[in-house]
């Protein structure tokens, strides 16, 4: 756990888990999802992290509604909504 609090090793700790989730990601947009919201959680501070996610949930969810439940939006609200909660809980 302290390892990835060092600059240089959590750095490289979030671009591996960062990369090992979009490979494993089911679909293309899961896999952009995926790699957005580990560059906004794994490059960003605290005080940007979490007004900018609550952002793009909020925006995420208007497209959702907007467009009819467009599945990429659909999907990229509950990624940010997921976000959020990975984030909160540790």
């Amino acid at each position: 756990m302290v390892l990835k609090h060092a600059p240089v090793f959590g750095s490289f700790h979030g671009f591996t888990t960062t990369a090992v989730k979009v490979y494993n990601a089911t679909t293309p947009s899961r896999a952009i999802a995926c790699a957005a919201k580990g560059i906004i959680m794994d490059r960003t501070v605290q005080d940007i992290k979490y007004p900018l996610l609550c952002l793009e949930f909020i925006v995420s969810c208007g497209v959702s509604v907007a467009t009819g439940g467009n599945p990429f939006a659909v999907s990229a609200t509950l990624n940010f909504g997921e976000a959020i909660v990975e984030s909160t809980l540790g």
